[in-house]
C-alpha cells in the first residue's frame, strides 16, 4: 500500500476518534456509531453513568433557574412526576382560532413512517404568518414559552402542528425513555384524545435520577451496542413493566385527555403511546426540544443569536427535504396538501 494512502488512513481513523471523543461532551447518544460512547471497556469503567450524572446536575440547574418563572404549583407537579397536564389551557377563542388554522392549512407536510405508523408534522415559520397568526403566536405565548423553558432547561424548542396516523408495530408504543438527559416534550391537543385515539402513556417519577436507575443504566450500558431493537443500540432505552418494577416504579399509565389540554414531559422518563386501531388519528400542536446537556446556559433565541438559530433550522429542513426527496431518508416523504388527508 502506498506511504501516502497509509498516511491518509490514518489521518482519517484519528479524525474519526477526536470527533468521537468530541462527542462525549455533547447530547450524542448512540452507542453503535460513536465508538467512545459505545466502548465496552468504558462504560465497564463508567463512562455511561458519569455522563448521565453530570448531564443530569447541569440539566437540573437550568430547568430550577427557568422554573422560576413558572407557578409554584406546576413548577412543584412537573419536578415531582415529570408531567404535567393543563387542561383548558388556552383561552377558548384562541384555540378556536388554532384549530380553523391548522385545519383549513393545505401545504407542505413532513412524513415519518415507522412500522405502518405516520408521523406527519407542519412546521410553520414566517411565511405562513398571513395563514395561520394564531398558530404562530403560540411560540410567544408566555405561559407556554415560561413551561417549555423550565421543561428543557431554557433550550429553543421546535415547534409544529402533528398528526399521528396509527398503525401495527409502531415503535413509539414500546416504553421507552428518550435519552440519557432530560429532554423535554409537549402536546397541545387539537382533538379529544380517548383510549381509541392512542393516548400519551408515562412512567410518573421515572424521569428521577435514583440510585436505582443509575444501576439500570449502568447494566444497559454495557450491552446497549450490541443490541438490535433499532433505537437501544442508539440510546434511546427500552424498558417493560419488569423494569419498572426493579426501578420501584408504579406502571405506566395512558393520559386521556380533552382538546385544549397541554401536556409537557419530561422524556427522560419512560413514555409510550397507546396502541390504536389502524388509521385512528391525533392531532395537536407538538414541540420538542434537546439542548446539549453539559452547557452551563442555552443558546438564547433573541437578537443575532435567535436570528441564526432560525435560519440554520430553515437551512436544515431545506437540507432534509432536499435529501427526502432524492429518496435518501428512508421511511420519510414530503407532500403538499392538508395534515390528515
Amino acid at each position: 500500500m502506498p506511504v501516502a494512502a497509509t498516511a491518509a488512513g490514518g489521518g482519517r481513523r484519528l479524525l474519526s476518534a477526536l470527533l468521537d471523543f468530541g462527542a462525549l461532551f455533547t447530547a450524542s447518544k448512540s452507542f453503535r456509531n460513536n465508538a467512545a460512547i459505545g466502548s465496552r471497556t468504558a462504560n465497564r469503567l463508567g463512562l455511561h453513568v458519569v455522563r448521565v450524572v453530570v448531564a443530569h446536575a447541569v440539566m437540573g440547574l437550568r430547568m430550577r433557574l427557568f422554573g422560576l418563572a413558572v407557578p409554584a404549583a406546576d413548577r412543584r407537579v412537573f419536578f415531582a412526576d415529570g408531567i404535567l397536564i393543563k387542561p383548558d389551557f388556552l383561552p377558548p377563542e384562541h384555540f378556536r382560532r388554532i384549530r380553523d388554522e391548522v385545519f383549513a392549512y393545505d401545504g407542505r407536510i413532513r412524513e415519518f413512517v415507522e412500522g405502518e405508523a405516520r408521523t406527519r408534522r407542519a412546521i410553520f415559520d414566517d411565511a405562513d404568518r398571513a395563514q395561520a397568526p394564531a398558530t404562530l403566536a403560540l411560540e410567544t405565548y408566555k405561559p407556554l414559552a415560561r413551561l417549555m423553558a423550565m421543561a428543557d432547561g431554557g433550550a429553543p424548542p421546535t415547534w409544529s402542528v402533528e398528526c399521528i396516523v396509527h398503525g401495527a408495530n409502531d415503535p413509539q408504543t414500546v416504553l421507552h425513555s428518550d435519552t440519557f438527559h432530560p429532554s423535554a416534550k409537549c402536546w397541545l391537543y387539537l382533538d379529544d384524545v380517548g383510549p381509541e385515539a392512542g393516548p400519551f402513556v408515562y412512567a410518573t417519577g421515572s424521569h428521577r435520577l435514583t440510585w436505582r436507575r443509575l444501576v439500570w443504566e449502568y447494566r444497559r450500558s454495557l450491552i446497549a451496542r450490541d443490541l438490535h431493537d433499532g433505537h437501544s443500540e442508539d440510546g434511546s432505552f427500552r424498558a417493560d413493566a419488569a423494569d419498572l418494577a426493579a426501578l420501584g416504579l408504579g406502571a405506566a399509565t395512558p393520559r386521556p385527555v380533552r382538546a385544549n389540554t397541554l401536556v409537557v414531559a419530561n422524556t427522560y422518563g419512560f413514555h409510550q403511546r397507546t396502541p390504536a386501531p389502524a388509521g385512528a388519528r391525533r392531532r395537536a400542536i407538538y414541540a420538542f426540544a434537546r439542548s446539549n446537556p453539559f452547557l452551563p446556559a442555552p443558546l438564547p433565541p433573541v437578537g443575532v443569536a435567535g436570528g441564526l438559530l432560525r435560519r440554520a433550522r430553515r437551512r436544515y429542513f431545506a437540507w432534509q427535504d432536499r435529501e427526502t426527496v432524492a429518496g435518501r431518508v428512508p421511511g420519510r416523504s414530503v407532500f403538499h396538501g392538508p395534515l390528515d388527508r
